[in-house]
């Protein structure tokens, strides 16, 4: 996925792509800025999908789960990552080939996208290639392999605006971003790939990143932190160059620090993290598994299930957070995206019937848009 001189293990790692998701849908009457039609769907589930074609794929899954066949929208190849503001109606894109953010509105109706004017959204004159993308509030921040997160200004409209303040520096490639919240500290962590460590901020109404007393907090050397994640009050980092995933507690000042036991042992490549209600998923890109672990809330421990680590395919790379009981999973050297069913009480997966589904072109990275449950519906 990535071609780039990180090596073997860096094209394993950035893209999320692993995706929990519940599948429904109603509609009305309701319009919205990206529905003018009046017929938004009520709790509607759409599966966008970047590709290694220059296209990004839209699914409507069926009350199973299942995916179909998708619509087609022109966008960068290769595109690492790709999110949507949760309840928003807008998708934003990584696009490594310009050093920038491709935005698109997001119908409501029947998820098909329209370029918002304006994208792409340069990330500046400094060479790069953006990676994570993780919105807060008004303010959409951007991972960059030039050592530095780029903060962005969201308008009504989904159009993205430079904040005055931005790039902060975060070591040598702080490509993986998640944000954390539980003591109403607003912070952001950037796990850094290349230089080791991960770098943590507050932030505030205008975008501008403040470093938490203490960052960078160490990783162990040659690890290769990579994908990041968090339940409740600890921070997950998979330790790719170690085949580890470490847990740091997070104080109430934004500090970390290690939980005892970890870190933990996982698959051989470790490329991406999905926490799920009690549940940590890692997809390990080098034996293509995903190891999976139930969570002791009380003390970030993780203990692996029984059953785990469960094949994927040829899949790679992935995770992303979603709300409900089906798992998914980009292939791209099989052209599919594999489902798996995720058991509410053990954790356990199982393949969804029909998977792998075809995709025609190599899927890279996933996410979902999920339109407002409206009332009535």
């Amino acid at each position: 996925m990535y071609m780039r001189s990180l090596g073997v293990l860096a094209k394993v790692l950035f893209v999320p792509a692993l995706l929990l998701i519940l599948a429904g849908c109603g509609a009305n009457g309701t319009t919205s800025k990206n529905d003018p039609s009046g017929d938004m769907c009520s709790g509607c589930l759409f599966v966008y999908a970047t590709t290694n074609a220059d296209q990004i794929l839209t699914f409507k899954p069926d009350s199973s789960g299942a995916l179909g066949t998708p619509a087609i929208t022109q966008g960068g190849a290769n595109s690492p990552y790709l999110m949507a503001p949760a309840g928003g109606d807008t998708l934003y894109v990584s696009d490594p080939n310009k050093n920038a953010i491709d935005a698109f509105a997001v119908n409501l109706s029947d998820g098909t996208l329209t370029t918002i004017m304006g994208s792409p959204f340069s990330l500046g004159a400094a060479p790069g290639s953006p990676e994570g993308l993780l919105q807060f509030g008004n303010c959409l921040y951007v991972g960059n392999t030039n050592g530095t997160i780029a903060a962005f200004n969201i308008t009504s409209s989904g159009a993205l605006t430079l904040a005055p303040v931005s790039p902060f520096t975060a070591g040598v490639a702080p490509v993986n971003l998640v944000s954390y919240n539980p003591y109403n500290i607003n912070a952001v962590y950037a796990a850094d790939f290349t230089g080791g460590g991960i770098w943590g901020f507050t932030f505030n109404s205008d975008c501008a990143l403040t470093p938490v007393s203490g960052s960078p907090f160490a990783t162990p050397p040659s690890s290769a932190p990579g994908a990041i994640a968090v339940n409740w009050t600890t921070i997950y980092v998979v330790l790719s160059g170690r085949n580890e995933i470490a847990a740091y507690a997070v104080d109430a000042s934004g500090a970390l620090a290690p939980v005892p036991g970890s870190p933990f042992m996982a698959g051989r490549g470790p490329a991406s993290l999905l926490a799920y209600n009690s549940f940590l998923y890692a997809l390990n890109g080098l034996d293509h598994t995903i190891s999976a672990y139930s969570v002791d809330q009380n003390t970030g421990v993780l203990t692996e299930i029984p059953g785990s680590p469960f094949p994927a395919g040829t899949a790679v790379a992935g995770l992303i957070n979603g709300n409900g009981g089906v798992l998914y999973v980009p292939d791209t050297q099989s052209k599919s995206i594999l489902a798996f069913s995720v058991d509410g009480s053990t954790g356990s997966l199982a393949p969804l019937p029909g998977s792998p589904f075809p995709t025609s072109v190599g899927p890279v990275a996933l996410t979902r848009v999920v339109s407002p449950i409206l009332t009535p519906p």
